[in-house]
Formats: structure tokens, C-alpha cells, sequence
């Protein structure tokens, strides 16, 4: 696992402290560095929550580009 996979990871397990109140969590899956790209799958409540993206790009993503400089974006994986 790469540096930027191990940043993600730990930022994931802060997360996730923080979803879990209300049954969600997120689970990284991988870091495409041609695109700058972190993809997660969402579980939990957040798995058939309708307003899940909100969730990944009104929060989730904030939380990861302010603190990881090297992720661009993040996408959810089906």
C-alpha cells in the first residue's frame, strides 16, 4: 500500500467514527493515481440511502481533499 493509500485509509477510520452514528460507513477501495482518484464503496445505511451522494460529495469528499492533496476527486464504486 502506497503513502497516499495509507493517508486515505487513516482518514477513512476518522470517518467512519462520524458516519457511524447513524449506521453508515465508508470501505476505500483504491487510489487511481492517473486521475487523481479515491473510490470507496458506501455500506451501512449509506448502501440504499437515496441521498448517499450528497453525503459523498457534500462531506465525505470536503473531508478528503482538504486533507489529502493529491486526491482530486472520489467516486463511489457499485
Amino acid at each position: 500500500m502506497s503513502s497516499i493509500e495509507n493517508r486515505i485509509d487513516s482518514l477513512v477510520t476518522e470517518i467512519n467514527n462520524i458516519l457511524q452514528k447513524d449506521g453508515a460507513f465508508i470501505q476505500f477501495i483504491r487510489y487511481e493515481s492517473e486521475n487523481q482518484t479515491a473510490v470507496f464503496k458506501l455500506l451501512g445505511t449509506l448502501k440504499d440511502d437515496p441521498m448517499a451522494m450528497n453525503t459523498l460529495r457534500g462531506g465525505i469528499e470536503k473531508i478528503i481533499l482538504n486533507k489529502i492533496n493529491e486526491v482530486r476527486r472520489i467516486e463511489r464504486e457499485i
